[in-house]
């Protein structure tokens, strides 16, 4: 369906329909000149309908004011030289609007509202401020340009916007979109902000940030969103409310993140690893090897957001993020090859959650203490009277008594128990560590 179709058919008279552009163009030219001064009322780029091709190319004198103006077929500004500038006010285009190498008049204002099928696109060019208000348009994409102040608004929802910024000088604002997937990549040399933004697959893959770089109030769309860092330098970068917990996946890998700032941010409690091919892996060993190598890139993303919160102060995050970082370390080992260290982690983990909470290693104390306590009843090392109305009181006392690391040798007996003795004190004097460690995690 086209544009054109919206028109009221009682309104129809009041449009100019335009077969050849070239030709209008021409005759426009000889009417009013090469500087094209029409009169008031009269602009001979106002209520078209252009059934072909335009290509706008060469210098230009005059300005390009199209109003209300309903174009069929693409529409290509290329290598334009535009002294005085164009605007773009409530036009429909049927298929493409694209921008290629032009060159708008210095400090100049450029205005674009319109609604675009299909693609519409910016290759190179050097423009002052160069503002799109867009009522609904497909596919967006910004190779390159130069600009003083880039910004993009749309209404409706995007299918794809990409973001190339290998050539793009200059200050670019997207703001205010729904977009289903928004692509980012290159190498920055410029300003680029992103807020307000609602949208599900978000990727941002070899890219380097080398100047400034902001998100700000990002949120999923919809259902099966994703988020992905993918072998990027972020830098600087800026993070400012983004919800990350509120996308289903969350994948950061081979990414350099420690100089990023995270303000306001609802940070994922887990990350996944990248979508392994697990329908093409006919051998166990080999799908275990990927997971390994997956969980080894977790942990490198773990330690620089660790890293990046604990340099902004970030207590409490970068405690989690440590734990996060040491359980993928666990998964990418394997007990043949690294088993003690393994085996550290391990107990670490499930004696103190790597020195977070105060009740695990009161638990662990209580429960390992125990074992070995039942063990040394077992071999006499501890006296009970089982049969006296004491006994209990008897069986605390002791249990008290032996869970102190500085409890005296004196009373106990002098044969090959003493080992389980030292193991007592061994588990308690660490469990006591674990304790005291938990209860100043937050002081530094």
């Amino acid at each position: 369906m086209s544009y054109v179709d919206r028109i009221p058919k009682e309104q129809l008279s009041e449009y100019t329909v335009v077969e050849d552009w070239k030709k209008y163009y021409d005759e426009q030219i000889k009417k009013y000149g090469p500087e094209l001064k029409y009169e008031i009322g009269k602009n001979p780029f106002e209520n078209l309908i252009v059934k072909s091709t335009v290509l706008i190319i060469g210098e230009y004198h005059h300005s390009f004011d199209f109003f209300n103006c309903f174009f069929l077929k693409i529409v290509q500004i290329n290598k334009a030289t535009l002294n005085k500038g164009i605007r773009i006010g409530g036009c429909f285009f049927d298929m493409s609007l694209e921008f290629r190498e032009c060159i708008v008049a210095d400090n100049s204002f450029t205005h674009i509202n319109c609604s675009v099928k299909d693609y519409l696109s910016l290759i190179g060019g050097q423009f002052g401020y160069l503002n799109f208000d867009i009522e609904e348009v497909s596919f967006f994409t910004v190779n390159s340009g130069q600009f003083d102040v880039f910004s993009i608004r749309c209404k409706a929802l995007i299918e794809t916007v990409t973001i190339m910024s290998s050539r793009i000088v200059g200050r670019v604002n997207f703001y205010g979109l729904n977009i289903n997937e928004l692509f980012i990549s290159g190498y920055s040399q410029s300003f680029i902000e992103i807020s307000e933004v609602n949208v599900n697959n978000l990727f941002v893959n070899n890219f380097r940030n080398t100047k400034e770089f902001k998100l700000s109030n990002i949120m999923p769309l919809g259902d099966s969103t994703r988020f992905r860092i993918n072998n990027s330098y972020l830098g600087k970068a800026e993070f400012y409310n983004v919800d990350f917990r509120s996308f289903d996946n969350v994948i950061v890998e081979s990414s350099h993140l420690v100089d990023c700032a995270f303000v306001g941010v609802k940070l994922f409690a887990k990350l996944q690893m990248s979508p392994l091919a697990t329908d093409e892996v006919s051998d166990p060993k080999d799908y275990e090897l990927l997971t390994k190598e997956g969980n080894h890139k977790l942990r490198e993303t773990y330690r620089q957001l660790k890293y990046a919160l604990g340099k902004q102060g970030d207590t409490i995050n970068e405690q989690k993020f440590h734990t996060l970082e040491m359980l993928a370390h666990y998964k990418s080992l394997d007990w043949t090859t690294d088993f003690w260290t393994k085996l550290i982690i391990k107990l670490s983990y499930i004696t103190s959650n790597f020195g977070q909470s105060m009740w695990w290693p009161i638990r662990a104390l209580l429960v390992g203490h125990y074992w070995m306590y039942m063990l040394a009843i077992g071999a006499q090392a501890v006296q009970l009277n089982n049969y006296k109305v004491g006994w209990f009181n008897d069986y605390i006392y002791n249990f008290l008594y032996l869970i102190n690391p500085l409890h005296k040798t004196e009373d106990l007996p002098k044969d090959w128990t003493i080992i389980i003795d030292i193991f007592m004190r061994i588990w308690s004097s660490y469990m006591i560590y674990n304790i005291i460690r938990a209860s100043r995690r937050f002081i530094k």
